[in-house]
């Protein structure tokens, strides 16, 4: 991120049309990657995880588990909301409601 002045929108944006295929991947996306070493993709089209074979899905959820890293901040701010829900749940026999604003269909398991 250096050679980007550590500036997301420095990064060279890719865009990609929704569905393209895993080829399309490998073909156009990945030659881009190789030479910039980092890409944006958007907007982001979950197309990988519905028809990937088995070992690129392990693999798209491994990258994407160790891609995502908090920053202090919002960890800090996550730390504070769980104790907060802890001691007021507490009053209600320790239930209580969480509401996902971006609630997407992939998101189910």
């Amino acid at each position: 991120m250096e050679r980007f002045d550590h500036n997301l929108t420095n990064v060279y944006n890719f865009k990609i049309k929704a569905w393209s295929s895993i080829q399309y991947y490998r073909d156009e996306v990945l030659p881009k990657l190789l030479e910039e070493k980092i890409i944006r993709i958007s907007p982001f089209a979950n197309r990988l995880s519905f028809d990937a074979p088995p070992a690129v899905q392990r693999l798209r959820c491994l990258a994407n588990y160790e891609a995502l890293r908090f920053s202090s901040t919002i960890l800090s701010l996550g730390e504070t909301l769980v104790a907060r829900m802890k001691k007021l749940s507490a009053n209600t026999g320790g239930k209580y409601v969480s509401v996902h604003l971006r609630f997407e269909e992939v998101c189910i398991i």
